[in-house]
């Protein structure tokens, strides 16, 4: 029994304090550039969902909300809530699957590729100060080092597959 409590210290001794650990650093720069971000996209009526969603189509092609959902790692509702507001705005427009009778493809109009790039404009300018601050070469490394922890720690999305 004695063995197992000191073992139990000696683990937490080699722990990182919270405030020092990689998980809290990214937790913490996670919320300071999302409200950057969401800040950015405000004054255009857009959000990182939905952007990311406009984007992905107008280069991707049609997709389902499932199929959207699994490539943000977002959830069903998610994509479904975006993708409702964006049709109401005239972003997108639903069509069904040409062999699929069940399944319902969304494409971006012409006003939600507009929208889109405007959106992108706004989040290269947050792009840009993060160069500044941490200058490109770094950011660069840090984009690529992030892929791999997105791809090691939650498994290939659905269009890696």
């Amino acid at each position: 029994m004695m063995g197992a409590q000191t073992s139990r210290r000696e683990a937490a001794v080699t722990l990182p304090e919270w405030d020092e650990s990689l998980p809290y650093a990214l937790w913490r720069a996670h919320q300071v550039v999302q409200r950057v971000v969401t800040a950015e996209l405000e004054s255009a009526g857009v959000t990182i969902n939905q952007i990311g969603i406009l984007v992905h189509l107008d280069s991707e092609g049609p997709r389902s909300a499932s199929e959207l959902a699994r490539r943000f790692r977002i959830t069903p509702q998610s994509a479904s809530t975006a993708l409702q507001v964006m049709a109401a705005r005239g972003w997108v427009e639903a069509f069904p699957h040409p062999t699929h009778g069940r399944v319902v493809l969304h494409r971006p109009t012409e006003d939600g590729v507009e929208a889109a790039r405007d959106a992108q404009q706004r989040l290269a300018r947050v792009n840009a100060r993060l160069d500044e601050l941490l200058g490109e070469d770094l950011r660069a490394q840090l984009v690529e080092r992030l892929e791999v922890v997105d791809r090691t720690l939650g498994g290939p999305r659905d269009d890696e597959r």
